[in-house]
């Protein structure tokens, strides 16, 4: 209770990052701030009472007369989304100041219930930020400022653009980049963009490091320019440049010599509202870039990246002058693009995931040693979302193992919600729908009949056909069971066992795979009332857990034994020791919503007709189709193409040694082996096809060409030279009688030139 000059600096910075905040998400949700058009306009103040309100330090408050100020109410929804953002800045601080997510608030341990998501926050809570905003708004328009609403051209399709909607709109949306491994890292670059279409889209540079689940310009990895809202993207937006329109051509500019990066409008530097032409100044130094672009739905464009200059529009006109060269020239081919795909996937949780990480925690007295799984979303103050993830060790159930019981455990930490985390098996052929992983207060999540399913929590019914049960939250399910997924609620688990909100939990989850049942332990006891069946038999089992972050602790894997069950690592790896270290082989996975595949280099021409049926149909036919050689992980259930391994280093590495491992096996003329593999594992049509292909990685090509000639050519060559001074003519007496010349005369003296020649030469053998 002071004046704002003798706030401490925490809370004066707090305040205007604040306000600064609520700023730029009007900026960013379209809205325009305009200037009252009365000079003489001075804001008025309310005159409290002294005797009632001044502070012994002298301080008497004096805030704006805003009682006069009306809001409209379509801006109700405005409101809700700067109310959300005010909750974001303050968890932000909250968890950078070391506060954490608990039950209940302790000032001592630092932490407090309300670090989640706005949804989930008491009414009270959401109430207060909600007279944050309009309060805010009200001062805006007291001291003579007009807040105007989005255009409707810039509103249509993407009216809401606050932080949560622009990361999840990126489902819609398909983005484009190059490949990897031709990625620049020094010099002044050019190409270009002619829109066919002038909706929503982003054009420019991004990192090696870009995510595929996130839109480029939400975070560091990209720096793109957006001409439907007239902005550019990176960690956040500015207002920048100006919007286009069809036929347009749109330069970027990439100098890594000076580290920026610049955007041209037919020719035209683009520039901000200070006149600056720089889109971004110091971007990273030591990075690798490429050219990105992310379209809305039914936006067309051509990327044309400099390979033929002939096609090049405006780069004469900007770009040549000052020193850039168009990107491709400094290849001889095409450069690969890679697109995002939203089909979902297991990946190895690896440094780079924006969401997550995992670290292998070696062993310790009186604890065998445990994978740890940590969230970066809650530690950077972003709305987490539910994560799917799973042990790449399954158990095969076709009888490999002769063990029938085993088991896994996990530790919870006490600042994750058992309420929000789920504990079970999984089987290989999970394959959930794009987009069950985003989480919206409105809907909840269920398992019905093998697939993910929303459903709206208000104004619809539930139809969930597994059994399950509603909680109050709108959230999730008591028990999960379907055909690929078998999995429990850790809270509907401890629903009967007396134990505290800080206390460590600690789960075991046991499968019988001659039964085909799944129970769960609690300290070593047994909880008779919740057992899953298997109703079917998969290819293999994986341990999985689902859950919501809400810690930057969440989990641990541990593999300790029990008494009537081995775990995981006993009876597969045949690890017998008490205390080993878990091998690297051993990974944690996360299911992710998309992956980067690449885009074919020459498509074969596609025919399109009407059909000939009532309903309209459309005909679609390809005249020559392209052949393609497929790598294809069983246990997995998926495949990549050859070429798309270059972007696979691990997997590259592999097939590479297989190769190189098949040629050494068939040297020397290994007859018996090489037609063994040819047979059974590289066939003849396959060579062929690597052997046609432009585009196969190096390693591989080499692999191939070298496997190619140890089965096929190695051997006729090696026969070859060994006998090249040899000259051996046959005496049998069919050559004998054979008859080069029909006349007698010619005969007589071939016959005598043979017979002479005999005789030079048989002594000599």
């Amino acid at each position: 209770l002071s004046t704002f000059q003798d706030l401490s600096p925490t809370n004066r910075e707090y305040d205007m990052r604040l306000v600064s905040h609520i700023m730029k998400t009007l900026l960013t949700l379209g809205y325009s701030i305009g200037v009252h058009s009365s000079h003489d306009f001075r804001p008025r103040y309310l005159s409290l009472n002294k005797k009632q309100y001044r502070q012994s330090n002298g301080y008497t408050p004096q805030p704006l007369d805003l009682e006069s100020i009306e809001i409209p109410e379509q801006m109700s929804e405005l409101i809700e989304a700067l109310a959300q953002d005010t909750h974001n800045v303050w968890a932000a601080q909250r968890i950078a100041e070391g506060w954490s997510y608990g039950h209940g608030k302790c000032e001592e341990m630092k932490r407090t219930p309300f670090l989640t998501v706005f949804g989930r926050l008491p009414n009270e809570v959401k109430l207060s930020n909600r007279c944050t905003v309009i309060q805010t708004i009200k001062t805006i328009l007291a001291c003579g400022y007009s807040i105007n609403e989005p255009s409707r051209k810039q509103s249509v399709g993407f009216k809401s653009l606050r932080r949560e909607s622009v990361e999840s709109a990126w489902r819609d949306c398909r983005t484009f980049r190059g490949q990897r491994d031709q990625a620049i890292a020094q010099g002044k670059w050019y190409y270009e963009v002619e829109l066919h279409t002038s909706g929503f889209m982003r054009i420019g540079w991004c990192t090696v490091d870009l995510s595929v689940t996130s839109m480029p310009g939400s975070d560091q990895n990209a720096f793109v320019y957006d001409g439907f809202l007239a902005c550019k993207w990176n960690n956040g937006s500015e207002s920048f440049g100006r919007t286009w329109q069809e036929h347009d051509v749109i330069g970027c500019l990439l100098d890594l010599e000076k580290r920026t990066v610049s955007f041209s409008l037919n020719g035209s530097l683009l520039s901000d509202a200070m006149g600056n032409e720089v889109a971004f100044d110091n971007i990273p130094e030591g990075q690798r870039f490429l050219p990105v672009l992310c379209l809305g739905p039914a936006q067309r464009v051509t990327c044309l990246l400099g390979r033929d200059l002939g096609q090049l529009k405006m780069f004469n006109l900007c770009g040549l002058q000052q020193g850039y060269e168009p990107l491709c020239s400094m290849f001889n081919h095409f450069m690969p693009m890679w697109a995002s795909c939203n089909m979902p996937v297991f990946v190895d949780i690896s440094h780079n995931n924006p969401r997550l990480g995992a670290f292998n925690q070696p062993p310790a007295p009186n604890r065998s040693p445990y994978l740890r799984v940590t969230s970066k979303a809650v530690l950077a103050g972003t709305t987490p979302r539910m994560e799917c993830v799973r042990l790449n060790l399954g158990i095969p159930l076709d009888g490999s193992v002769e063990m029938e019981k085993f088991c896994f455990d996990i530790r919870l930490s006490p600042g994750q919600d058992r309420a929000q985390t789920y504990l079970g098996w999984l089987s290989s052929e999970f394959r959930p729908e794009p987009g069950v992983l985003e989480r919206h207060d409105s809907h909840k999540v269920t398992i019905c009949q093998g697939t993910w399913q929303r459903e709206e929590t208000e104004g619809t019914e539930s139809n969930n056909e597994s059994g399950s049960e509603d909680d109050d939250d709108g959230f999730g399910v008591e028990m999960m069971e379907c055909q690929s997924m078998h999995i429990a609620r850790i809270s509907s688990l401890l629903s009967n066992v007396d134990i505290g909100s800080d206390e460590v939990v600690e789960m075991t989850c046991v499968v019988d795979t001659e039964e085909g049942v799944i129970t769960f332990r609690y300290k070593g006891e047994e909880l008779s009332n919740h057992v899953l069946q298997i109703p079917s038999e998969p290819r293999l089992l994986h341990p999985v857990v689902l859950f919501v972050p809400t810690g930057e602790e969440v989990l641990e894997f541990d593999f300790s034994n029990q008494e009537d069950c081995l775990s995981l690592f006993e009876g597969i790896l045949q690890v017998r020791r008490r205390f080993f270290v878990v091998p690297n082989r051993v990974r944690l996975e996360s299911l992710e919503e998309a992956e980067w595949r690449m885009l074919p280099v020459n498509l074969p021409p596609i025919k399109s007709r009407n059909g000939t049926g009532k309903g309209g149909e459309l005909d679609v036919s390809i005249e020559k189709p392209r052949t393609s050689v497929m790598v294809e992980i069983s246990r997995e259930l998926h495949s990549w193409s050859l070429p798309e391994l270059v972007e696979m280093p691990n997997l590259m590495k592999f097939h590479t040694g297989t190769l190189d491992l098949y040629s050494g096996l068939c040297m020397q003329g290994n007859e018996r082996v090489g037609n063994r593999i040819t047979r059974d594992h590289v066939t003849k049509q396959q060579l062929m096809e690597c052997a046609k292909m432009d585009d196969l990685p190096g390693p591989l090509n080499r692999s191939f060409f070298r496997l190619l000639s140890t089965l096929h050519l190695e051997r006729h060559v090696n026969a070859r030279l060994l006998t090249r001074s040899e000259f051996v003519i046959p005496l049998e007496l069919v050559k004998k009688a054979s008859k080069l010349y029909t006349a007698s005369d010619t005969k007589t003296r071939f016959s005598t030139a043979r017979s002479s020649m005999m005789g030079r030469v048989l002594p000599g053998m």
